[in-house]
């Protein structure tokens, strides 16, 4: 019996379906809540913090996008990282780290949220890869070499409301 209990959790393990703990977080903001002004075109403009832990056994890189599904035009990227070091366990405020493709503004950098009206969502996702470097030259690049090289992934949301947005909170409307 135990010999079968044994090899089943073997199997499973080898399927991946337990899970590694692989998380982000971030000293900046807490998963859910707003971001603060100086992370957007109305403040300094600098990315937050980001700190991640129990990466998947394996990782030789990683790669980050952030991104807002909740743009009128469509899936918005407003910074996509690639060939993060696999020792690196986190990112400073307006540090540069790997290399960084083109955002949806034609910027190779952090461009920090503006939305045009409402409330959105902005998601940091971290990918752990297999490989040490990709090759990718823009974000459609990008998102398929990560899709084929990914083992773990891991995200941490925040929001930003436009200026109209804010003005109405502040005048109690």
């Amino acid at each position: 019996m135990k010999a079968q209990i044994l090899t089943t959790i073997i199997f499973l393990e080898s399927l991946s379906i337990f899970t590694c703990n692989f998380i982000i977080k971030s000293d900046d903001f807490t998963d859910g809540s707003r971001l603060q002004k100086r992370f957007t075109p109305l403040g300094q403009d600098v990315n937050p913090s980001l700190k991640w832990e129990n990466p998947p056994e394996g990782t030789k890189s990683f790669a980050l996008i952030c991104e807002d599904p909740d743009c009128p035009i469509g899936l918005f990227t407003h910074w996509a990282v690639k060939n993060i070091h696999k020792d690196k366990r986190e990112i400073g405020n307006g540090e540069k780290v790997g290399y960084e493709i083109r955002n949806s503004w034609g910027l190779k950098r952090y461009k920090g949220p503006r939305p045009p009206s409402g409330t959105h969502r902005y998601y940091f996702r971290l990918y752990a890869l297999s490989v040490d470097n990709l090759e990718a030259r823009n974000i459609k690049e990008l998102r398929k070499e990560i899709n084929e090289y990914k083992i773990g992934e891991t995200s941490i949301m925040g929001k930003f409301s436009s200026v109209r947005q804010l003005a109405k909170k502040r005048k109690g409307w």
